[in-house]
This record gives structure tokens, C-alpha cells and sequence, in this order.
């Protein structure tokens, strides 16, 4: 995935994350960007992560960090969240 979003930002020129959800989200261009060198940060830590503890430790222990590993998408996905809310406008009426 990581390669993939490399591609579409330095040799096609476009933000794939923008392309996938800008219809749902209205950020500013210089956000999609950060989100973009983020994701992909992300998912080389966890290629990265993810072949160390296969190559160092036995298998049993990589399946239980494939399974218990978890932990690091949820905090991935509330720390973007709580990134991508500061820059959503509110619906609502303002007080």
C-alpha cells in the first residue's frame, strides 16, 4: 500500500487518499498531503514491524503479534481521526 501511494504522489502527481475519500471530506490540499506521507510512514513501520518479528521470532510469536498486534491500527486510525477533526466544519448551529 505504502509503494502503491508513493506511485500516485511522486510520479503520477495526484493525492490517492484525496481521489478515494475528498467527496466525503473537505480538508485543505496541504492536509491530504500530511495524511498521504503518513499512511505511508504507517505502512512501512508496520512491513517493518511486522518482518522483524517474523525473521527474529518463531512463529507461534508471530502469530500472536499478527493477532494481538491490533493495537497499533486503533491508535493509528483515533490519532488520525483526532488529526482530520481539527480541520472538519461543523454542521451544526454555532453558539
Amino acid at each position: 500500500m505504502a509503494i502503491g501511494l508513493m506511485v500516485t504522489v511522486w510520479l503520477l502527481k495526484k493525492n490517492f487518499l484525496k481521489l478515494l475519500l475528498g467527496s466525503q471530506l473537505e480538508l485543505p490540499d496541504p492536509v491530504w498531503q500530511r495524511l498521504n506521507l503518513i499512511w505511508i510512514g504507517y505502512c512501512f513501520f508496520m512491513a517493518g514491524i511486522n518482518g522483524y518479528v517474523a525473521a527474529y521470532y518463531s512463529t507461534e510469536d508471530w502469530v500472536n503479534f499478527k493477532l494481538w498486534g491490533y493495537a497499533f491500527p486503533l491508535v493509528f486510525i483515533l490519532g488520525q481521526g483526532l488529526y482530520i477533526a481539527r480541520y472538519l466544519k461543523s454542521d451544526g448551529p454555532e453558539t
